[in-house]
């Protein structure tokens, strides 16, 4: 009998734990106050892109696929005068100028070599300056600006 009572403890635990990974929101915060969600029927209007790169964080040679985040900052008017204050599912939070996104060309990624990101793998979005390309950009300073696990991103 306690046999059956802890694989039906396990099997709810399993369940649970999978809905919340599910479950899992991003969400864009405006000047105006307005929330979107950052989610695939929101992103269809978008064109991908893919970036391959070298991070602290993952193997060599990562190819993180997602959108240019600029081109979502741009269909909503945001000027470069405003920052992005971007919070992480594990409470961190980073201020970044906007300025940044626009001139570097920020990449906000939600696959990493060709899956998915979920929480355990740094998802469900990542925010990441162009290390490849802009080669002054590897240093801790900007390192600190790529936040994941990113569950709110408000613009002021």
């Amino acid at each position: 009998m306690l046999k059956y009572v802890i694989t039906y403890v396990i099997f709810l635990i399993c369940s649970i734990s999978s809905s919340l990974a599910q479950d899992l929101k991003t969400e864009l915060e405006l000047p105006s106050g307005s929330k979107i969600e950052l989610n695939s029927l929101f992103l269809k209007d978008y064109t991908p892109y893919a970036l391959k790169m070298d991070t602290p964080w993952f193997a060599n040679n990562s190819i993180f696929e997602g959108y240019h985040f600029k081109e979502i900052l741009k269909s909503f008017n945001i000027s470069e005068s405003k920052t992005l204050t971007v919070i992480a599912y594990n409470d961190y939070s980073v201020d970044i100028p906007v300025k940044d996104v626009y001139e570097y060309d920020m990449i906000l990624a939600n696959r990493h070599n060709g899956v998915k990101m979920t929480l355990r793998a740094k998802g469900p979005f990542i925010l990441l300056y162009p290390f490849n390309i802009r080669k002054e950009l590897t240093t801790a300073a900007y390192y600190a600006k790529c936040p994941w696990q990113i569950k709110k991103i408000v613009i002021k």
